[in-house]
């Protein structure tokens, strides 16, 4: 999934059902970079969250846990890639992995 309108971005992960969680992934897109914050209200799973600067450069990996909130990068994004807890290291995605920004 890709959420790269506001409405979107701001539902996110929210009032879904864990195997929706599980089984897609979102893709955050921004128009620019910019610094952006992030909570986990009405998420019923933990997550692993990618920032993604304006490079397609992994530049930060976060868990996130449900009703959490504070999350976010010091530096600016360009994107972001939500995907369930544990999900980011199977993938091999870490800090310095190199994503495609489409």
């Amino acid at each position: 999934r890709i959420a790269d309108e506001p409405d979107e971005r701001a539902q996110g992960m929210q009032h879904l059902p864990a195997q929706v969680i599980r089984d897609q992934p979102i893709w955050f897109v921004f128009a620019g970079p910019r610094q952006v914050g992030w909570h986990m209200r009405n998420v019923r799973l933990a997550l692993d969250i990618a920032y993604v600067d304006a490079e397609g450069k992994v530049i930060g990996v976060e868990r996130m846990t449900p009703n959490g909130g504070g999350y976010g990068h010091e530096q600016p994004i360009a994107a972001a890639l939500e995907v369930a807890a544990g999900q980011a290291k199977r993938l091999g995605i870490r800090e310095g992995t190199q994503l495609a920004i489409d």
